[in-house]
């Protein structure tokens, strides 16, 4: 099968949609599927619209230029002389943006982590926006939609927006689930010395997240003061940010941005999950959560939120805990417990850590969604 690529972005940069792109493309080629690029759509006539962005800006709006008509209008032609020349079997879009205007007769799909109208005011960049944004982001999320032969969503949560704010045909909706951004995962052999090393004399905790309080970092603070306050020694990582955190923290370390291309950062990010008991990252607002799937390749149980798409990661009790927002407190004190419960014997934590890698292993990488995806656009491509 040959599968026309379609991005605006350039699809081996590991860089664009936090590294998606790339590695779904990865995993397409090493189960032997040939790739027709259909990337880096983009021109340079987008750039005149970050005038436009300034202007919103400048009354306190956020204008998201890539959802202009125009600009995407533009990627759709340039997509369609590629297509032409090519001419693939099939169409896979990252995202739903690049076959909103495009023109063409081939079975085209989209796989991505949520709808348009999800995104309004659940991100902070998805909130004031200009009417320009909210008209164009509902247009061209409708043509997409409406245009797929098949959809692939990774949650459930975004696949019912799509049927209730779309009204998407749900025989052409599927859930595939996305997989854990690594190059090289650990294998079951060293997750299991991962975890035999372990020392449980304090509670290691994990946060990785440079939006901290989009991402729950003042939820994750507040878990390890609680574990403290319990009695039990704990000590909480946090990488990607350097958030203020107003009163003693000696029992938080900061270390701030790490790249992951560069030796030693990724070096220190490993040893971090390698000793970690639990990765804590209880976002307000997650459309899914890579890094979930990443640290349960580590075999980490998760602590995550019931809102977005990490209840389609995290199955409460089985490969982590999902915060309750709704009933602070209370969830706060009941994550607090289990945490210490399963941090304070190895026989229970060692069970808790095979159930998370397990979870990794059965469906949450590249590998196993990857293979259904192949498996569904069989189905479609002429």
């Amino acid at each position: 099968m040959r599968i026309g690529y379609l991005s605006y972005f350039n699809s081996k940069d590991v860089r664009a949609w936090s590294g998606s792109i790339y590695f779904i493309r990865r995993e397409l080629e090493k189960k032997g599927v040939e790739i027709v690029p259909i990337d880096n759509l983009g021109s340079v006539l987008d750039e005149i619209y970050k005038v436009k962005s300034l202007f919103y800006k400048a009354i306190g709006k956020n204008h998201h230029r890539i959802r202009e008509r125009r600009i995407m209008q533009r990627a759709a032609e340039k997509a369609a002389r590629l297509i032409e020349k090519q001419r693939p079997d099939v169409l896979l879009s990252l995202g739903s943006l690049e076959l909103s205007m495009l023109k063409c007769d081939l079975p085209a799909t989209f796989w991505t982590d949520a709808t348009f109208r999800q995104l309004v005011n659940y991100y902070p960049e998805y909130s004031d926006l200009s009417p320009t944004t909210l008209r164009e982001g509902e247009f061209l999320e409708e043509q997409s939609i409406n245009g797929a032969s098949r959809i692939f969503f990774a949650s459930e949560w975004a696949a019912g927006g799509a049927i209730n704010y779309y009204s998407a045909d749900e025989s052409k909706v599927k859930v595939l689930p996305f997989g854990a951004n690594l190059y090289n995962p650990p294998t079951e052999e060293e997750v299991a010395d991962f975890i035999a090393r372990k020392d449980f004399d304090a509670i290691e905790l994990l946060f990785v997240g440079v939006a901290f309080e989009r991402k729950g970092g003042n939820t994750a603070f507040e878990i390890a003061r609680k574990i403290r306050q319990k009695g039990r020694k704990v000590r909480l990582h946090i990488i990607g940010c350097n958030p203020e955190i107003n009163e003693s923290n000696d029992f938080i370390k900061i270390y701030g941005f790490l790249n992951k291309a560069r030796p030693d950062d990724m070096k220190t990010i490993e040893e971090l999950y390698r000793k970690a008991h639990f990765f804590v990252m209880p976002s307000l607002a997650e459309c899914y959560g890579i890094v979930f799937c990443e640290a349960n390749a580590y075999g980490l149980p998760v602590v995550g939120a019931n809102n977005g798409g990490m209840p389609t990661i995290i199955k409460h009790n089985t490969n982590g805990f999902l915060f309750d927002y709704s009933n602070y407190e209370q969830s706060l004190q009941e994550i607090a417990d289990e945490l210490i419960e399963i941090g304070e014997n190895r026989k229970v934590y060692e069970e808790a850590a095979n159930k998370s890698r397990n979870e990794y292993k059965m469906r949450l990488n590249w590998e196993v969604s990857v293979g259904e995806l192949i498996s569904e656009l069989n189905k479609i491509s002429k």
